[in-house]
This record gives C-alpha cells, structure tokens and sequence, in this order.
C-alpha cells in the first residue's frame, strides 16, 4: 500500500473515532440531564465505536435502567463488563447485579418476591422448588 493511501486511511480512521467519541460524550451529557430519547439516540446508527465500545454500552444501560428497562439494561451492562479490563468492569457487573435483581423482583415467581411461587418465567424457568410449610 501506497505512503499517501497509508496516511489517508489513518486520517479516516482518526475522523471515525473523533466522531464516535463526540457521540458518547453528547450522549453522556444527555443522560446527565434525564434526556434519555435524545441519549440513545446519539449512539444510533454508529457501527463501531472502536476503543470507546465498552462506553457506549455503559451509557445505553444506564439509559435504559433509569427508565426501569432492568432486562434491557442488564444486557448491555454485561456486554460492558465482557468488554471493559479487569477492574474497570466492577462498574458495569454492580450496575448488571443490580439490573438482575430489580427485574427479578417484578417476576411474580421469584422467590424474592412477593407473588406466587412456582410459575415459570422467561429469566427463570424451573425455578427451584421450596419445601412446603403447613
């Protein structure tokens, strides 16, 4: 490959991530301020963040948790943990525990729940069976 091709791809290259990192510092800045809609949608139609991926993942859990989304949140939150190094991923997996745990307790069949027990659900669906108390 050619020095000026070589020097042009780096120059997009450097273009795409200055893009992709605006984009997660805007969308920071709207989920700051509870403009959730306007958050996610800063990270729509961006393929590749590059080496701010784990981010984007971060901010989409945190937007979508603060709307009560804890299934659609915990998903993302693992996806930042899988990519985030050891320790900087102690963030996403508390935001994940906490995710798991909120959905769990809105499923009537989670045995830290109030509801029935015994049904099954789509996170749990043989959930372990408790002894019977008379």
């Amino acid at each position: 490959m050619p020095l000026m091709e070589t020097m042009r791809v780096k120059i997009l290259d450097l273009e795409q991530l200055v893009r992709a990192a605006k984009r997660i510092s805007h969308a920071a800045g709207y989920l700051e301020l509870g403009m959730i809609p306007q958050a996610l949608a800063q990270l729509e139609g961006v393929k590749d963040f590059g080496p701010f991926d784990a981010a984007a993942d971060l901010i989409r859990g945190e937007a979508f948790r603060s709307q009560q989304r804890h299934e659609d949140a915990a998903k993302w939150f693992r996806q930042a943990a899988q990519k985030f190094a050891n320790p900087l991923n102690q963030l996403a997996l508390i935001a994940l525990s906490q995710c798991l745990r909120a959905a769990f307790q809105g499923i009537p069949s989670c045995p830290h729940s109030s509801g029935e027990r015994g049904r099954p659900n789509r996170l749990r669906p043989y959930p372990p069976s408790q002894p019977e108390t008379r």
